[in-house]
């Protein structure tokens, strides 16, 4: 049948040297399918954790989440999709938007907008594939204070390429993201097979930042890059190069990404 159903029950201890992580937790999962391209989903978690051990050169995100709390919170999703291929797609579309909601200590809400479309050349029918992928996001706490899993980290491999992780969002003194409230990304890709599909070349213009307030369209981070993806028979596998054009003063303003999955 279209359903899907899942669960995930976990106990992490994580030592970041800086910080101790500790977490409980349960998820169930349910989906079904509603027509022929559409999907709605739901699901569940109920967490308690604590950050503890902190010393005094731990990121600032971190210090603003010291202590112990507990967490429920519960998602709707709506999402469409009629692409070709969920490994290498060359046409089609995907759309998604996800509602969240917490409570307990830690409580907040959140929406999710993510928007996916690719174009093969049918001007001169060549092998290219242009891409086209839109996201915004804006979470807001209840009551204490926002999870530090539910900021947006925008910067890095999955959202604007040439940054550093989280870096095209506020960070403290040290160089350190903090993660945002709002997010808008928009990324551009032309792509063309190399080798019968196994090897693809691509060009890629990114651009976006992570904010608090204000206007999403001003003052946006645009960065430029050029990247090899390999398709294997587990997930396909992007070697790229992103240079930033307007990066902040004493922010990298370049990088080398290797990353295994699917980018769009």
């Amino acid at each position: 049948k279209p359903v899907n159903l899942g669960f995930s029950l976990y106990d992490r201890y994580v030592d970041y040297t800086t910080f101790v992580s500790v977490k409980q937790g349960f998820s169930p999962t349910l989906s079904w399918e509603i027509s022929e391209y559409w999907r709605v989903g739901t699901g569940i978690t109920i967490e308690k954790g604590k950050y503890k051990d902190i010393t005094e050169d731990a990121p600032q995100r971190i210090k603003d989440q010291a202590g112990s709390y507990s967490l429920v919170s519960t998602f709707l999703n709506f999402s469409r999709s009629d692409v070709d291929n969920p490994i290498l797609p060359t046409r089609g579309s995907n759309f998604s938007i996800t509602f969240k909601v917490g409570y307990g200590t830690r409580g907040f809400y959140k929406t999710y907008f993510s928007y996916s479309k690719f174009i093969p050349d049918k001007l001169f029918y060549t092998d290219w594939v242009l891409s086209f992928k839109g996201r915004y996001g804006i979470v807001e706490k209840m009551t204490d204070k926002i999870p530090l899993d539910e900021y947006f980290f925008v910067g890095g491999d999955f959202s604007i390429r040439g940054f550093d992780y989280g870096m095209a969002g506020p960070y403290d003194q040290n160089k350190d993201p903090i993660g945002s409230k709002q997010q808008i990304v928009f990324n551009f890709q032309a792509s063309h097979p190399i080798a019968q599909r196994f090897l693809w070349g691509y060009i890629f213009t990114d651009m976006g930042k992570g904010y608090n307030s204000g206007s999403p369209f001003k003052d946006l981070y645009y960065s430029v890059g050029v990247g090899l993806k390999i398709v294997t028979p587990m997930a396909p596998i992007d070697i790229y190069y992103g240079k930033v054009l307007n990066p902040p003063e004493g922010v990298g303003a370049s990088r080398i990404g290797f990353v295994l999955g699917t980018f769009f």
